[in-house]
């Protein structure tokens, strides 16, 4: 039996379309610290990292793989290739989702390209959650869509630009030490 949080589901704020989350992931995982038992806190770590065991959990990972596959395919067919290198096995196939999908790359900016995609995941983390509306799904759908607009945040406007010119900086540290290496090694 699952177990029900209503006080944490009805505190929790609501999420915006875009801009910065009312809620820090760390605020976030206090909250839950505070409410969750310790099963659905790993859990809900396990989610946050890309994996998990619970239905929610798996049935989110076979969604992911069809996205990523419906992308894939639609990459492939804009540069007229065979997609068959490039696709995870799936178990079905989702042709509103391939719409979605192929909708979403009409855009002509990637931002909105991208900002498509996100709605399709959030779409579905939510449908996900529908059935235990204060249970560890709607959780888990909520930290999902907090993290995603807290890394949208975190890259837009000038933390995005310092965020891009600290990786910029260690892909150019990176390749002045493999240089610096070779150099010493050919002497």
């Amino acid at each position: 039996m699952t177990r029900s949080y209503y006080y944490l589901v009805a505190s929790l704020p609501g999420l915006p379309p875009v801009g910065a989350p009312p809620l820090t992931r760390t605020s976030f995982r206090a909250l839950c610290a505070e409410h969750l038992d310790s099963r659905d806190l790993e859990e809900l770590e396990a989610v946050l990292a890309g994996a998990g065991r619970s239905r929610f959990a798996l049935r989110l990972g076979a969604f992911e793989r069809l996205l990523k596959n419906a992308c894939a395919r639609e990459r492939a067919r804009r540069k007229g290739i065979d997609p068959s290198a490039y696709l995870q096995p799936q178990s079905e196939l989702d042709l509103k989702l391939e719409r979605d999908v192929a909708r979403a790359f009409a855009a002509e900016h990637p931002l909105a390209r991208e900002l498509a995609l996100d709605q399709l995941r959030i779409a579905r983390w939510r449908e996900e959650s529908f059935s235990a509306p204060f249970g560890l799904e709607t959780v888990l759908a909520y930290a999902l869509e907090l993290d995603l607009l807290q890394r949208r945040a975190e890259r837009a406007g000038d933390a995005g630009r310092a965020a891009l010119l600290r990786q910029v900086d260690e892909v150019l540290a990176a390749f002045a030490e493999r240089q610096r290496t070779k150099n010493e090694e050919q002497r």
